[in-house]
């Protein structure tokens, strides 16, 4: 066993310093000594050539086993493991399932389960048990309402509590760590998030809220007419859209450039609106049936409804919306799920039995990535066939 290492190198040979010089020196007062010794009749003495050979044989002795060859030390290294955390949750609902996120560009899924946010690979791992890694936020989330919402022009994935009676705090993380890179505190409940030109916009009421470019505070942007709702970009006419909740239920826009825009009417009592390449689309509950419908971009009034309308009622759910695909579930039911091309309104996909919330990458890949929140908390990515997420 080597002792403690002195700081060199352990493969360079070991110098040891050895006096020869004094060795070889002989004392005479201590031969005078072993004279008086020896009249005396006293203990024999061992010669002073036997001590010294002792002492160059055991300095070439250390020599030899310093340079002994051994094992080479090849410095590692530190790797953390690919799949340290294992998550295995009881059956979750609300925020836990809700707050899903899929990036085709960082090849990530995006979760938060009992109050941690966690990211997996986008295979999913064994059956969506399995993360990377995971980090605590700031605080207890009981809200059903909870969305993580990605910034691809600074990198930042914010956590946003919507209507939260739980924690007043939005945290921005850096998305391939989770690294905390901001933290902001909330004045009051929010109702709506969404990125626009590289900065994150907050509904409250009346109020439109911007995160500023330092990450530091929130500003008043703009006083929305109505109540700003629940809050969508759509980046390629660099304006957001937002549900008016007054009667009737209305959808308006606002640009920093042109500010508000008119609001018009939607026919249903309440309902959501996505954006998918370029399309805008509204689907919900109306006073006949099932809605769901694509608007003119200019007026934001709703066109005819598309065919599958009619097997949804008693409403539609936008489950997601990915780059060039939306994906819609039947209002009674939570199981089927069906994938339309956003262009056309036409059913490229189907899944008879896929429960849980679904998130579809935002971008514009060929192919495009989804996956689901099971309501036993495993999240899997969805096999995409005809469907492009």
């Amino acid at each position: 066993m080597r002792g403690p290492s002195s700081g060199a190198d352990d493969d360079e040979p070991v110098a040891v310093d050895f006096d020869w010089d004094g060795a070889g020196v002989e004392d005479e007062d201590a031969d005078e000594d072993a004279d008086e010794d020896l009249d005396a009749g006293g203990r024999r003495r061992i010669p002073g050539w036997f001590g010294q050979t002792l002492l160059a044989a055991a300095a070439v002795l250390v020599l030899i086993v310093a340079n002994l060859p051994h094992p080479h030390r090849t410095p590692q290294t530190i790797r953390p493991p690919v799949h340290p955390l294992v998550i295995d949750p009881s059956p979750v609902a609300g925020s836990s399932v809700e707050a899903l996120l899929v990036s085709r560009h960082l090849e990530r899924i995006y979760t938060v389960i009992e109050d941690r946010l966690a990211v997996s690979d986008l295979d999913g791992g064994d059956g969506g048990r399995f993360a990377i890694s995971s980090t605590a936020l700031g605080g207890p989330v009981d809200s059903a309402r909870l969305r993580l919402v990605l910034n691809p022009a600074d990198g930042v994935l914010w956590v946003v509590p919507l209507g939260s009676t739980g924690s007043h705090l939005i945290e921005g993380f850096d998305p391939r760590m989770l690294r905390r890179v901001a933290r902001l505190p909330l004045p009051y409940p929010v109702d709506g998030a969404a990125v626009l030109d590289g900065r994150l916009y907050l509904t409250y009421g009346p109020e439109l809220l911007r995160v500023s470019r330092d990450r530091k505070r929130l500003d008043l942007a703009a006083r929305l007419a109505g109540s700003g709702g629940p809050l969508v970009a759509d980046p390629v006419r660099h304006r957001l859209l937002y549900l008016d909740y007054y009667n009737p239920l209305s959808v308006r826009s606002w640009s920093p450039a042109r500010g508000l825009g008119p609001a018009a009417p939607l026919p249903m009592t309440r309902g959501q609106v996505a954006v998918v390449a370029g399309t805008i689309w509204v689907g919900g509950f109306g006073t006949s049936g099932a809605v769901l419908a694509r608007l003119d971009p200019r007026t934001l009034r709703a066109g005819r409804p598309v065919e599958l309308a009619g097997t949804l009622a008693p409403g539609t759910l936008l489950a997601a919306a990915g780059g060039r695909s939306l994906f819609v579930r039947a209002g009674g039911a939570v199981r089927p799920l069906w994938c339309l091309d956003a262009r056309t309104g036409a059913v490229t996909q189907h899944w008879d039995d896929e429960p849980g919330v679904v998130a579809a990458d935002l971008g514009a890949a060929d192919l495009g990535a989804a996956a689901t929140a099971a309501p036993d908390g495993r999240i899997r990515p969805l096999a995409l066939a005809g469907c492009a997420g």
